[in-house]
């Protein structure tokens, strides 16, 4: 699977609102089940794909072990980052100094964790190539950028849905983000997935919790257009 016309009728473990755009709009047939379960089904046939995680969870699970082929990067990869959260009228009244000490030791948690899980990722990725067993594909531009779309259409859909049955939120969070913003607003679309929920429960940032899936890929291309809006350029 590396180009859309290949989701079509296909068996998906997936979860979240992917798992609804999956069938939705490429003709899949997206199913949510327990990670636990994930490696019986596909040794009984009772799935053609599967997602869970980044190459050392997957490794611990055994899972390429009962499937031969390995696309990268994944179609999800958890959307944020570890949060630290505080009442605005809290972190309105802390001195300056001390917010700007919060910021920077969040960035530097978030980059810390990134870079420990990134490690342990790359080490079992060895390991799993060394074994022979897997052939490991590429996945198409052509489907991340379906799936962006794609993700995108679903979103308004569901907004106008919402919309006729009364409720406007979310149709007007969206067109006034659009609109009051503007060329301020990026155009990289962040996916909702699973993965994001899931990264707290395992103490990580989701980008160090599962690194080969759509999510982190957009987030990649995000710092990327980040960048090129500030001029920035890395060594």
């Amino acid at each position: 699977v590396t180009k859309a016309a290949d989701l079509v009728g296909k068996k998906f473990r997936t979860a979240g609102v992917w798992a609804q755009i999956l069938n939705e709009k490429f003709g899949g047939a997206g199913t949510t089940v327990p990670g636990s379960e994930v490696y019986v089904m596909m040794e009984r046939k009772a799935l053609d794909i599967m997602e869970w995680s980044g190459p050392s969870e997957n490794l611990n699970k055994g899972l390429y072990d009962i499937a031969k082929y390995v696309i990268q990067p994944g179609f999800h990869w958890t959307g944020g980052l570890a949060h630290f959260s505080v009442k605005k009228e809290v972190w309105d009244g802390l001195p300056d100094r001390t917010r700007k000490d919060i910021m920077m030791a969040s960035r530097l948690a978030n980059f810390d964790s990134y870079m420990m899980w990134h490690w342990v990722d790359l080490s079992a990725q060895k390991k799993i190539k060394a074994k022979g067993k897997n052939v490991f594909l590429r996945m198409d531009k052509s489907l991340m950028d379906a799936m962006t779309k794609a993700s995108r259409e679903w979103a308004y859909e569901k907004a106008a849905e919402r919309s006729k049955k009364g409720d406007h939120w979310l149709k007007q969070v969206a067109e006034d983000v659009r609109n009051h913003l503007g060329s301020k607003v990026y155009d990289t679309v962040i996916p909702r997935n699973v993965r994001i929920s899931e990264a707290p429960s395992f103490g990580k940032p989701v980008l160090l919790y599962d690194i080969h899936c759509a999510g982190a890929q957009a987030y990649a291309h995000l710092a990327s257009e980040m960048l090129k809006r500030e001029g920035v350029r890395l060594p």
